[in-house]
């Protein structure tokens, strides 16, 4: 390279970058320190989620909340052909909940009957099990479920999901600052067998127009056992 062209690049980096990065890039280059490679995904959403959620000692203090209104929060989960593994991970996550009200209607759709997930449901009193016998689809198994339910507030989840440990305590919160809310969502994020979580999916604010053609809401859902009752089942 010659001399000219180093001026040419020393004249350019001090008009883009200034004196002081122009100076920093030419000690590095100098010293051959080269600059740290972009963060992967993953590794970006785990220094998010260090940053944002709650520590486990904040946790144990939420614990310690009591809310003016603590509702029942009923779960329902239908089942068909549910894998033992991720089914105890699942009863894992609800039993963790650091908002004790709750309880988990589970209706199993399977056509052959899985003791070990009986043994499993029977684990805490608060979850009931149902083993139906016959496949009538993710509307009719849940259907199902929800005859069960005797709380004021229903959230959906599916066999294989896992909700984070303060996430009927954040639904409860909201329940308490918003008098009259009906409905909520949450965000999402996909976990990995290895435990790994990553594809975080940050939603936006309710919008009809978007829900028309793009079904956002998904998982985590919530809302009153009347607003279900006046639209009846699935």
């Amino acid at each position: 390279m010659n001399l000219n062209h180093r001026i040419y690049q020393i004249k350019y980096h001090f008009k883009r970058y200034g004196f002081w990065k122009t100076v920093l890039k030419s000690i590095k280059r100098l010293l051959k320190i080269k600059d740290r490679e972009k963060y992967t995904d993953i590794e970006a959403y785990q220094i998010w989620i260090n940053n944002n959620e709650p520590s486990f000692s904040e946790l144990n203090e939420l614990r310690k909340f009591r809310f003016e209104n603590e509702p029942l929060i009923t779960i329902i989960v239908p089942m068909y052909n549910t894998n033992e593994r991720y089914f105890e991970e699942l009863v894992q996550s609800i039993t963790s909940q650091i908002y004790p009200h709750w309880e988990l209607c589970l209706a199993d759709g399977s056509i052959n009957q899985n003791k070990n997930l009986e043994e499993i449901a029977k684990r805490d009193n608060r979850i009931f099990y149902k083993f139906i016998g016959e496949n009538k689809g993710i509307s009719g198994n849940t259907n199902e479920a929800l005859k069960m339910a005797n709380g004021k507030y229903i959230v959906l989840l599916d066999h294989d999901d896992l909700i984070s440990v303060n996430a009927l305590f954040e639904i409860v919160k909201v329940i308490n600052e918003e008098k009259d809310v009906d409905f909520i969502y949450s965000d999402e994020d996909i976990i990995s067998d290895s435990g790994k979580r990553y594809n975080p999916y940050f939603k936006p604010d309710f919008s009809s127009e978007t829900l028309s053609v793009h079904n956002y809401i998904t998982h985590l859902v919530c809302f009153k056992k009347t607003l279900q009752e006046e639209v009846r089942i699935f």
